[in-house]
């Protein structure tokens, strides 16, 4: 490793831009198509610590081969001598010449001779170096964007290291591999450190040059952080959803949502920190998904928890509009039972609703009696809210909104940024680069606006399932930071201060309508249900068909159904409903006769279906009673049942009798039957009337018997008393003889004789007394 001076910076990176010419990417720009991909890396630095780079190298670097083994040859040559005997010819004239006698003859030994290789010299080959280069700090979130689009800023200082000494080739994955460990300058500059001065967002850039040309390159971020310098804790909570589902979910929302569940199950089993899933209740008994459920369920812990959300998709704006609150928490208590069954043992949290549709004041109301305190809101539904200002808002802290009753609650707006945990968003990138860059933006955002309770809702932008991978690169850096941390949405209220705009928290207005409209379906509903009711009032104990009617109903109310399909439902509760009221016949009219007092009118009703149907026969008529009161009964299926009503007969004569047949909640089935009644005895109050007649009629006859006995003994009194002769019986009055005087008198004259006889002879007897 070396350290570079500046000067020599400004050298080596012109004669870089000049080597690799104005088609050559911006070294900046991270990615494969820029020879080196990161692998891993430490994000959250200290003075004095390490930095740990890795990348896969995938330009054009041969220099970073297999290891090869050269082998040396030595050649031997053997050499042999041998001697040569001559014979000399002499001519004519000539002296002979001078012999020599020749040496005898020897033999050579054979001599062994080394006769060097030829010497090569070997061309070192390029210089080929790996620079580490740390840019001016950023302090802006704008500033990190045109980072991560080319711009890096100013160097401030540089490390070299030989390649040889960085990389290596992997046998096992074929794989050109660079991993550097960057020493941090402890205090002030050091030539052998980085110099990361000042708290704050570094970009770093990694660059492999060969002979100065610049060959590959990556460029990512590290913060250098100090305990003395703090700007607050920074939570983040994750949302995990999938796409909502209606009642009666299609093949095609069937299959979307089990390739959800399967991201779910994976983000689950990858994740440890603690995660907010939203699974449709729907999705839980459909049978289809049974295995998917059951996978998802075993990849979550309890720190983990679910969304509560209502059964059959209703939304609470919605409802709310319709006049609906009850509805909406009962469906609320129904969804939670269902997920409690699909996924036991995670807990099912109320406190935040995720907002993926308009949500109205009322709406809002609705969700706060339930237990909701905080609305979750993707950043494109935020920009349109009324006091919204999306190039000024803060999202790591809370907005505020106000409900129908004026009190206040809580927005989380899911920031832009979140888009990099988006499965479908496409950054170019892996995803330990896209975990980078959203902790980078973060931390600008934290620099940029100071400290103070922040927290970030980690969902994609239209809250659905996110990326496992970048989620799991995120909490590997996360780990490494001493003032961020994981927690479950639920604290995300309590940990996170609000946004304030001029000395005031800001407020925004949510929707002014919901994004269905229920009102006339509601009203069907109602009605519905009330003569359902009334009809399973009739039915026997434990008919399922009143649980099914409700269930109908409940999912006609839910806003992911269309109104045709919401009708179609409706419709055949009331048919069936209306076929079961049908059955019950009402009696038919008769006349009859009562000779007595009492009696029993026998009303005839017949059950055309086949189910037994409790009833109630109530008689109504003037000149009856009806001591029993009503009758219930149990028509039996397939036949007519006679049904005989006891009553009493008040007076006689011929009158009408009014039938009616009710359902035991106490509603008409038709309207009442008129009979036609003829009492000839009389009974009541008649016959109180003749027993009195007759007793004046007795008393008369007697006072009568009475009168004549005493007249008749009071003449044989006077008969007596005229014969008597002290009172001159037998004389006649002048000019008549005894025999003439009458001896009968008229009945009035005789009264009043005998009156008076009665006073004189009472007189007589008291002079005579006396």
């Amino acid at each position: 490793m070396r350290r570079v001076g500046l000067l020599g910076i400004a050298a080596v990176t012109i004669g870089a831009l000049a080597s690799t010419g104005a088609s050559r990417p911006a070294s900046s720009q991270a990615g494969s198509s820029n020879g080196l991909v990161l692998e891993s890396q430490d994000f959250a630095v200290t003075l004095g610590g390490n930095l740990r780079l890795e990348f896969v190298v995938t330009g054009d670097v041969p220099e970073i081969a297999p290891t090869t083994t050269t082998t040396t040859t030595t050649t031997t040559t053997t050499t042999t001598t041998s001697t040569t005997t001559t014979t000399t010819t002499t001519l004519p004239g000539q002296p002979p010449p001078e012999t020599t006698a020749a040496p005898e003859p020897t033999i050579a030994a054979d001599t062994a001779t080394t006769i060097a290789a030829p010497t090569t010299t070997i061309d070192p080959g390029p210089e080929m170096i790996v620079q580490v280069r740390a840019h001016r700090r950023v302090e802006t979130r704008q500033a990190v964007e045109a980072v991560i689009e080319g711009t890096n800023g100013p160097v401030v200082d540089i490390l070299e290291y030989a390649l040889d000494d960085v990389a290596r080739f992997d046998e096992a994955t074929r794989q050109r591999l660079i991993a550097v460990d960057v020493p941090i300058a402890r205090l002030g500059a050091d030539v052998d450190r980085l110099d990361l001065l000042e708290p704050g967002l570094y970009p770093v850039t990694v660059q492999v040059r060969r002979d100065s040309a610049l060959i590959a390159s990556h460029t990512t971020f590290v913060e250098l952080v100090r305990s003395s310098v703090g700007l607050g804790p920074f939570r983040l909570a994750v949302v995990a959803a999938t796409e909502p589902v209606g009642p009666a979910p299609s093949e095609a929302q069937l299959a979307t949502a089990a390739d959800d569940l399967a991201g779910l199950t994976d983000v689950g089993r990858r994740i440890d920190a603690p995660i907010a899933f939203a699974v449709p209740p729907e999705l839980i008994d459909t049978g289809d998904l049974d295995g998917a459920i059951a996978d998802l369920a075993a990849a979550l812990t309890p720190a983990d928890a679910l969304v509560a959300l209502p059964a059959n998709a209703i939304d609470p704006s919605s409802a709310a509009r319709a006049g609906l609150t009850v509805d909406l928490e009962r469906t609320f208590d129904d969804g939670d039972e269902i997920l409690g069954r699909g996924f036991p043992g995670i807990p099912v949290d109320r406190s935040a609703w995720l907002v993926r549709s308009s949500t109205t004041p009322d709406g809002a109301g609705a969700l706060r009696s339930i237990g909701t305190s905080m609305l979750v809101v993707p950043f494109e539904r935020y920009t349109g809210l009324s006091g919204a200002v999306p190039g000024l808002t803060d999202t790591s802290l809370l907005l505020n909104t106000t409900i129908d009753d004026g009190s206040p609650m809580r927005i989380a707006v899911v920031d832009p940024v979140t888009a990099l945990i988006d499965p479908d968003h496409d950054s170019g990138q892996v995803p330990v680069v896209d975990a980078v860059n959203l902790m980078a933006t973060v931390t600008a955002m934290r620099f940029q606006l100071g400290p103070d309770l922040r927290s970030l809702v980690l969902a994609t932008p239209d809250i659905r399932v996110p990326d496992p991978d970048v989620l799991a690169e995120l909490e590997v850096l996360v780990e490494q930071h001493p003032d961020y941390s994981f927690v479950p949405l639920s604290q995300i209220p309590a940990l996170t201060n609000s946004f304030f705009v001029d000395g005031e928290a800001l407020t925004v207005a949510l929707d002014d309508d919901p994004a269905w409209s229920l009102g006339g379906r509601a009203q069907r509903v109602t009605e519905m249900r009330l003569r359902a009711a009334d009809v399973a009032s009739m039915l026997p104990d434990g008919d399922p068909r009143p649980t099914a009617w409700d269930e109908a109903l409940r999912v006609a109310l839910s806003t992911e159904l269309g109104a045709i399909e919401a009708t179609r439902r409706i419709d055949a509760v009331e048919a069936e409903v209306a076929a079961l009221r049908n059955d019950v016949q009402p009696p038919e009219q008769f006349r009859f006769t009562a000779t007595g007092r009492e009696t029993a009118i026998p009303v005839r009703i017949e059950n055309r279906g086949s189910t037994p149907m409790r009833v109630i026969v109530r008689v109504e008529a003037e000149k009856l009673t009806v001591p029993g009161g009503d009758v219930e009964v149990v028509l039996e299926p397939n036949v007519i049942t006679e049904v005989p009503v006891p009553v009493e007969a008040r007076s006689n004569g011929v009158f009408p009798v009014l039938i009616d047949v009710m359902t035991p909640a106490g509603n008409r089935l038709y309207e009442p039957v008129e009979l036609t009644a003829r009492i000839s005895t009389l009974t009541g109050l008649g016959r109180v009337f003749t027993a009195g007649a007759v007793l004046v009629l007795a008393s008369w006859w007697f006072s009568y018997f009475l009168r004549r006995r005493r007249a008749e003994r009071a003449r044989r009194s006077d008969d007596a008393r005229e014969r008597h002769p002290a009172n001159g019986a037998g004389a006649a009055g002048p000019g008549e003889s005894a025999d003439e005087a009458p001896d009968r008198v008229r009945d009035d004259d005789r009264d009043g004789a005998v009156a008076g006889d009665r006073a004189g002879a009472a007189g007589g007897r008291g002079t005579a007394a006396t």
